[in-house]
């Protein structure tokens, strides 16, 4: 049975031949309707967005940090000639946030 996801992509260009890399999907997960009154249906759907717009808004923050360190990283190393810059092995930046539950 089929299902609802979220596909976040790469592309290179905004061209309508221009493929896309998917970096990441997020299953939106299948409401359950128990409630008898409509309301209470539409209190869980309107829950359910927030959430999964929030855990969506997360994985987007964390590829855009990823490409941001890449490219700083990439602007150092051509500041130098080629195998002079030594990595060390360690992931590069880390993001801490507060998401209350």
């Amino acid at each position: 049975m089929g299902h609802l996801c979220i596909s976040i992509g790469w592309v290179e260009d905004d061209s309508p031949s221009s493929s896309i890399s998917e970096l990441n999907r997020i299953p939106v997960p299948t409401l359950e309707v128990d409630e008898p009154s409509l309301g209470h249906t539409l209190d869980a759907l309107e829950q359910q967005t927030i959430t999964v717009g929030q855990q969506m808004m997360r994985h987007l923050l964390c590829l855009h940090w990823d490409l941001l360190d890449q490219q700083q990283v990439d602007e150092y190393c051509a500041q130098f000639g080629p195998d002079v810059v030594e990595l060390d092995g360690y992931a590069s930046q880390k993001i801490a946030c507060y998401c209350p539950g």
